[in-house]
């Protein structure tokens, strides 16, 4: 809520601003300390750092490529809405090269894993290369040039979709049998 308030309805010196973010800090350094200290149960057990550099890395770029395809699925359709028309049907016809093309970064590099053994490594280096090519391509576009955004979205699908997929099955592959579900 201060992240909201600020600036805008309260000054960001204000009551209404820092008592939520401050609030806020000290709720999350007070979860981190429980769950290393207190839980019987954590939410992230230790035994899941096995492979602590492999699981860091995967979850940073799950993390990032996360913040590219929320983006994309929340900003492409208003972008089509407002840019290039009104028109519901327009709008879920120009949304289908971003699904399909998710759908299909996926199950290419879910090939590619099992064909190319021992190479996770650069399928999600070119996964990311292809998602923040595609994603930051987007920011060619006019009202004009849809038939362009259509290559720059499938792109943009591949990386995201040979991301996130890949990277749940890898660090279901790193974590102990009987943690798989919280993985």
């Amino acid at each position: 809520m201060g992240m909201q308030w600020g600036g805008y309805q309260y000054p960001w010196s204000s009551a209404h601003v820092l008592a939520p973010l401050i609030l806020g800090v000290v709720l999350l350094v007070a979860f981190g300390v429980w769950e290393t200290h207190g839980a019987k149960y954590p939410m992230f057990p230790k035994r899941l750092r096995q492979d602590p550099r492999i699981l860091g890395l995967t979850l940073v770029i799950t993390f990032i490529s996360g913040a590219n395809f929320f983006s994309i699925l929340m900003f492409w359709p208003t972008q089509a809405f407002n840019v290039y028309g009104h028109d519901p049907v327009g709008v879920g016809i120009r949304g289908l090269p971003v699904g399909f093309s998710i759908l299909a970064g996926a199950c290419i590099v879910l090939w590619l894993l099992s064909v190319l053994r021992g190479h996770n490594k650069e399928l999600m280096i070119v996964s990311s290369i292809l998602m923040t090519a595609g994603c930051g391509s987007l920011a060619v576009a006019e009202r004009t040039n849809l038939s362009t955004l259509w290559g720059l979205l499938i792109l943009a699908g591949l990386g995201i979709g040979g991301i996130v997929v890949p990277a749940s099955i890898i660090t279901t592959i790193i974590c102990p049998d009987d943690l798989i579900a919280t993985i």
